[in-house]
């Protein structure tokens, strides 16, 4: 498969349901914003994390392409285009994985900011990449249905970051870093 087709050279890309669309259409932003987030699990993975982690975030990583099909396929070509499975129960999962850390981690009593550990920062980053890619997600479901799983597994998912950031603490013997407004 040829890296180039020069086919985007004048600001347009292709996706299922339609010829082309502009490069900055709100659906080429929303499935764009998912790909810089799965670069970034990418680039986490290569740091010293945990075993399962590891495992969960390649995983998380699969996810995240069969969203970007989906959010790249206009709805009205959903039920017709040949797209892989929604990733089913992994919105459980996440909750079960987060019941888990709060287990170790304790209840949040203060708003945190981020930081601690190099990875719990790195977490944060992910988590504030995966709002954005929400927002962008959010703006497109406003100009075309986007499926509920999608946006409940995004959601779901900047919230384990959240936690994932606050277990990379624990685990280094750092403290969250709680938030003092005065």
């Amino acid at each position: 498969m040829p890296v180039f087709s020069r086919k985007g050279d004048d600001g347009t890309t292709g996706i299922l349901g339609r010829q082309r669309l502009s490069k900055a259409h709100v659906r080429i932003e929303a499935y764009g914003e998912i790909d810089e987030l799965n670069s970034l699990i990418g680039l986490v993975r290569t740091m010293h994390l945990p075993d399962e982690w590891l495992s969960r975030l390649l995983r998380i990583q699969h996810d995240l392409f069969i969203i970007g099909s989906y959010l790249a396929t206009e709805s009205d070509t959903v039920q017709h285009a040949s797209l892989p499975d929604p990733p089913n129960g992994r919105v459980q999962e996440f909750e079960s994985w987060m019941h888990d850390i709060e287990s170790s981690t304790g209840p949040i009593k203060t708003f945190i900011l981020p930081g601690g550990h190099p990875l719990a920062a790195w977490f944060h980053v992910l988590r504030t990449v995966c709002r954005r890619a929400e927002r962008a997600i959010v703006r497109l479901h406003h100009h075309d249905t986007v499926p509920s799983w999608i946006l409940e597994y995004i959601n779901r998912l900047s919230d384990l970051f959240f936690m994932l950031a606050r277990f990379m603490n624990k685990i280094h013997d750092c403290e969250d870093i709680p938030w003092n407004p005065s």
